[in-house]
């Protein structure tokens, strides 16, 4: 499991797997957002699995099924609407990690963090994100959240 650090309280992942549920207790993730759909690849476990194997640690489960390069504005105020709710420390995951680094960019943009900041995080965590600029400039100046 390869989990990245990206914020305070938000890491991001790859796939994890049900096993990987009591590493993630152990490192203190309280709640997972999961930004993949149902069935979007042959080796994804389900999500009824994860949410099973969670629930048993005490961690909190929500999905936000995005399609690659298909994140709405609705899907970025669920994700963030997750992260004003939640305590303790929060991990997104889908595929490779870039659709969980790029909810936490629409969500940071729209909270007033620079773009620069948000550019710099998701490239130290492997995610190279400078095409999503101009749509994080905007949220800058009028947030959808």
């Amino acid at each position: 499991m390869n989990i990245q650090k990206l914020d305070e309280d938000l890491f991001v992942a790859p796939q994890i797997k049900v096993q990987d549920i009591a590493v993630l207790k152990a490192l203190g993730i309280s709640s997972i957002i999961v930004a993949r759909p149902e069935r979007e690849t042959p080796d994804q476990p389900p999500i009824e699995q994860i949410k099973k194997a969670a629930d048993a640690m005490g961690i909190v489960v929500d999905q936000i099924p995005i399609l690659p390069n298909q994140i709405t504005d609705e899907q970025t105020a669920a994700f963030s609407k997750h992260l004003n709710k939640q305590e303790g420390s929060i991990l997104a995951y889908c595929r490779s990690g870039k659709r969980a680094c790029i909810l936490w960019a629409l969500h940071s943009a729209s909270q007033g963090r620079s773009v620069d900041d948000i550019l710099d995080a998701t490239q130290s965590v492997g995610h190279e994100l400078s095409a999503l600029r101009p749509r994080l400039e905007s949220l800058a100046t009028d947030p959808i959240v």
